[in-house]
């Protein structure tokens, strides 16, 4: 019975110095914080403000509007109209109202109008050319030029005695007129030509005598009019 009892007095004794060594190793070390080893429940924070959306981007550039269609090409022009028609119609031999004149003259009348001489005695130079440009073909060219500012010229593809055309080879311009053969309907009549002509490069000067006459129809650059040109030349030289 007594052994018993020291038995448990013993066993307490045990336990008592074993929960002072438990309670004893929680307490508090100088900077450090005691945390339980179970799991905490923490308090939720405040609700975050949400990101910015992004900026939108930008729409597409609309298409380059056609381009309008081209305007149509104006009508042409009529052709001008004889302003005189008691001119009468000019010959399609070149052979017109004008006889041929003296020597060293050219004769020329503007739509049935007065004719005038172009000589050196009225204040002209007069002059011809005529060139071989080889194998029978060539070029003979008619001048008179005044004091005044009046020129006349005659050219036309040819050395010998015919009937030619002269587009854009024949001129008058006066101070009324710029009278020039852009139809090719001037015809140029040439009764006589005997000249030598001048080798093409060579500066020698062609001599001879050349005679005919002219009628046709010649275009004024300055009212747009056309009008009836008859006339005759007579070059020697």
């Amino acid at each position: 019975m007594e052994k018993k009892l020291r038995l448990s007095l013993f066993y307490c004794l045990i336990v008592s110095i074993s929960s002072s060594l438990l309670f004893s190793s929680c307490e508090k070390v100088p900077g450090h914080s005691i945390v339980p080893t179970g799991s905490v429940t923490t308090t939720g924070g405040g609700s975050s403000t949400g990101t910015s959306g992004t900026t939108g981007s930008t729409g597409k550039t609309g298409s380059t509007g056609s381009t309008g269609s081209t305007g149509t090409t104006g009508s042409t022009g009529s052709t001008g109209i004889a302003v005189n028609p008691a001119a009468g119609t000019p010959n399609a031999n070149g052979v017109g109202p004008v006889a041929v004149g003296a020597t060293n003259t050219i004769i020329y009348q503007i739509n049935g109008g007065a004719a005038v001489t172009a000589s050196s005695g009225t204040g002209y130079q007069l002059s011809f050319t005529c060139l071989d440009y080889g194998g029978g073909v060539g070029q003979t060219g008619l001048f008179a030029v005044s004091s005044t500012g009046v020129t006349i010229t005659i050219t036309y593809l040819g050395l010998t005695a015919g009937t030619y055309l002269a587009p854009g080879g024949f001129v008058i311009n006066t101070s009324t007129y710029n009278l020039a053969d852009n139809l090719a309907t001037e015809k140029i009549n040439v009764s006589t030509q005997n000249v030598t002509p001048t080798a093409l490069g060579s500066i020698s000067q062609a001599t001879g005598t050349i005679k005919g006459t002219f009628d046709g129809t010649m275009v004024d650059s300055n009212s747009g009019l056309s009008y009836r040109v008859s006339g005759s030349f007579n070059m020697s030289q």
